[in-house]
């Protein structure tokens, strides 16, 4: 289950589960001798054929699906490489992102992030049209090499609707913990990196009642193994990894 919250919803959680809990990676058995194709990232690992099983929790219930990822090739973007993985359970449409340097950015249509633009033009005032909307947007999820403390801003959108009301949509980071360890279903996992994520939404002079966060936890060498969606202080999602083979 996708959860698209009314006007923001960014989130890095791959919803799924599997019967039989397999931790660890390790070389295919079925196929030992080929190389198998990996991305290289530590703490976004994905490598062909990799599988990855969550548990979502919310208030309307569980929800369990399970992805078998894979690489499909690269794209250049602005002059920087992504590479193309095939869609999973929470995105339908693919998923292109790159970590060079340890800063993780993702690059998705505005469409599969879960922007609802027509809410927030509508929050407004204005005509739905009359604000130009980007097709793609490009956020950095993660800094693996920052310190605890560092703090980062994505703009996602910006436009000025009538003269000298200049109306900024961003998404603020900061790296709350590192080098910890979580345990996630019973299992423990080392060099975890956690990560919280917060919609901010400014227009001068006019308070928006948005508070909206999402919470992510990234242990190297497995990827997301837990993420909290918080709206005004009640946890709505709740996504923990329960297996995973990444090759």
């Amino acid at each position: 289950m996708k959860y698209f919250l009314s006007i923001l919803l960014i989130t890095l959680v791959m919803i799924a589960c599997q019967k039989e809990i397999h931790f660890g990676g390790g070389t295919n058995p079925t196929n030992p001798v080929n190389t198998v194709k990996c991305t290289g990232c530590n703490y976004l690992p994905v490598c062909d054929s990799t599988r990855l099983s969550y548990v979502d929790s919310s208030a309307a219930g569980k929800d369990t699906i399970t992805s078998t990822l894979a690489i499909l090739g690269d794209s250049t973007i602005n002059g920087r490489k992504f590479t193309r993985v095939s869609p999973s359970a929470i995105f339908a449409q693919g998923l292109l992102y790159n970590c060079d340097g340890g800063d993780y950015r993702v690059y998705q249509a505005v469409p599969d992030l879960g922007i609802d633009i027509d809410s927030l033009i509508q929050s407004l005032g204005l005509p739905i049209g009359s604000v130009p909307i980007p097709s793609h947007i490009q956020t950095t999820i993660l800094k693996s090499s920052a310190n605890v403390g560092t703090t980062w801003s994505d703009t996602i959108l910006q436009f000025m609707p009538v003269p000298f009301l200049n109306v900024v949509a961003k998404l603020d980071y900061k790296l709350e913990e590192k080098g910890i360890q979580r345990v996630v279903l019973g299992k423990t996992f080392s060099n975890v990196i956690h990560v919280s994520s917060k919609l901010n939404i400014v227009i001068p002079l006019v308070p928006l009642p948005i508070d909206i966060s999402i919470d992510y936890y990234f242990a190297q060498d497995v990827g997301v193994i837990e993420s909290r969606t918080i709206n005004a202080g009640v946890v709505e999602a709740n996504t923990k990894l329960l297996s995973y083979k990444i090759k």
